[in-house]
């Protein structure tokens, strides 16, 4: 047995993931923004911006695997989004 959406509702689940889909977008933008930014600034040992302190390794690198590990999952549910969405 397979069910086929039908009639109106399944313009307001599709709106609705579109519209999840875009703040998808930007959580994922800016988890990579921070993992790059970080990793450069204790690659390099510079400060992250201007007028900060240098980053610890040890608060650096946890805080690189805990958003690691929620960019994984973050990414599976937008995959799994658009994959409902299309």
């Amino acid at each position: 047995m397979r069910l086929k959406p039908q009639g109106v509702g399944r313009y307001f689940s599709a709106a609705f993931l579109a519209f999840w889909l875009c703040g998808w977008a930007v959580g994922e933008a800016f988890a990579i923004w921070i993992l790059v930014k970080g990793g450069h600034a204790l690659l390099t040992g510079t400060p992250p911006e201007p007028g900060r302190a240098p980053l610890e390794v040890g608060p650096a690198l946890a805080m690189g695997g805990f958003l690691l590990f929620w960019l994984a999952i973050w990414t599976m549910g937008g995959f799994a989004a658009i994959w409902a969405l299309l």
